[in-house]
Parts: structure tokens; sequence; C-alpha cells
């Protein structure tokens, strides 16, 4: 797991990483830790296509991977991002951007299924939802998933949304819960 090892220093060159996962991947194809770090790192670095390819894998050997399917979510919803950068992309049509998302909105409830439920994948269902249903719709969702998860991003992003529909005194109890939330979380870590 040199791979893992080299992605965790800062100055690490990404050509090492990537030649290191590369080989293990050679020597052990259906190692799922392997395919796994690999993929969360592709994923990390925003190469969310070649992070799909891989969650993909781990799924296959392993099924009920909540991370996994958390991570295939996120290399989904992410995938126009990677392709924008590219010189000839053109914005996909509507019904194909609908479609991913409602892959990423299974994926996201699988992995909650599964027992992988935290912040991040609260947060990325507020936002595929926001996509597929509309402001509203997702502000009900996030109002029940901070009932299940206060975490004091989720309260930041509801102040967020907040301010943009001109709730200011909302706006302001969201924040001073997020920072009473914030403090407590980094007082736990310490």
């Amino acid at each position: 797991m040199r791979a893992a090892y080299r992605s965790a220093l800062v100055a690490e060159d990404d050509g090492r990483i990537a030649e290191d996962y590369e080989r293990a991947v050679e020597l052990k194809p259906n190692d799922v830790t392997i395919r796994y770090y690999r993929a969360h790192w592709l994923m990390e670095s925003g190469a969310y296509a070649a992070g799909l390819e891989n969650f993909d894998k781990v799924i296959q050997i392993v099924p009920k991977h909540g991370e996994a399917h958390f991570g295939r979510a996120k290399c989904r919803y992410f995938l126009d991002d990677e392709a924008s950068e590219a010189e000839d992309w053109e914005e996909e049509e509507p019904e194909v951007i609908e479609a991913r998302n409602r892959l990423v909105l299974q994926d996201l409830e699988r992995a909650r299924e599964l027992g992988h439920f935290d912040e991040d994948v609260a947060h990325l269902l507020y936002w595929v939802h926001r996509d597929l249903d509309g402001r509203e719709a997702a502000a009900e969702i996030l109002d029940r998933l901070l009932e299940e998860l206060p975490t004091a991003m989720l309260y930041r992003t509801r102040a967020s949304i907040r301010r943009e529909a001109n709730n200011a005194e909302g706006a302001a109890a969201d924040d001073a819960r997020a920072d009473e939330l914030y403090k407590a979380e980094t007082a736990a870590a310490t």
C-alpha cells in the first residue's frame, strides 16, 4: 500500500502514486482494499470517471460496501465537472443529467441502507434532491436530514438556503447552532 502512504504525503508526485496503484491492481486485481483506496484517491484527485470505474469494481466484488456506494455516487455526481475541463466539452442534455442524478440518489440510499451515513452523504443527498426536485423540496429533505444528523456543516448549508430566501432570522439561528456544534465537534476531537 505504498500508494496510500504516498498519497498521505503532501508534496508527493501524483504520477508515482498512480504507478503504485496501477502495479498493485496488476498484482491483485480483485483486492477490495487496493481497489477502494485507488478509487478514493482518484475521486479526491478529480479523476471521477476513473474513480467511478474502480468503485464499480469494488461493488462488483463486495456489493454491500457502503463507502464504495457513496464514492460511486460522488464520482457520478461530479462527472460533468471533470468533462467540462476538456476542450471539446459540450453541455449534457437535461435528461442525461437527470438520469445520472437518479443513479446517484440510488447509490446514496444504498450507502445509507448499508450503514454508511455521515454529513458527506447527507450533504450530497441535499444537492442531488435540489438538482432533481428544486430548492423547496430539497430544503424539506435537509430539514429531515438535520433531525437525523445535526452537524455544523448541514446547519451552515441550511443557513445559506435561508439567506437566499431572505430569512435572516432563520439563517442567524442556524449559524449560531452551527457554531455551537463546531465548538463541540472540535472539543471532542482534541
